[in-house]
């Protein structure tokens, strides 16, 4: 999220999120290992991809998500193989799925 918010029009991540929620658009779940997670609806998500589309700001967002994630990739691998932190490690654990997701996503 904070990938493709601009902070000189935003409003705080955690107020914007908090607002998602109370409207229903944004549901708290966990995953596996007991961590918070959000999810958004399908019927949501093609919404916003429709309202992107229509208002040509597609590209732009795609190419936030998709350099905020490769920029995580990259941080990844430098703590993996620059630090050997392994914190790193947990990171990956914790969200196997978030660069299959993420480097898919665009292409959707």
């Amino acid at each position: 999220m904070l990938a493709v918010l601009n902070p000189e029009t935003a409003e705080p991540p955690l107020d914007l999120l908090e607002h998602l929620v109370d409207q229903s658009l944004l549901v708290l779940g966990t995953d596996a290992a007991g961590e918070t997670r959000l999810r958004m609806l399908e019927t949501v998500r093609e919404f916003a991809g429709d309202e992107l589309r229509v208002g040509d700001a597609e590209a732009a967002t795609q190419s936030a998500h998709m350099r905020y994630y490769l920029d995580w990739i990259e941080g990844i691998r430098a703590a993996l193989t620059d630090r050997r932190d392994g914190r790193a490690i947990r990171a990956v654990v914790r969200s196997p799925q978030v660069p299959v997701c993420a480097m898919r996503r665009p292409f959707q």
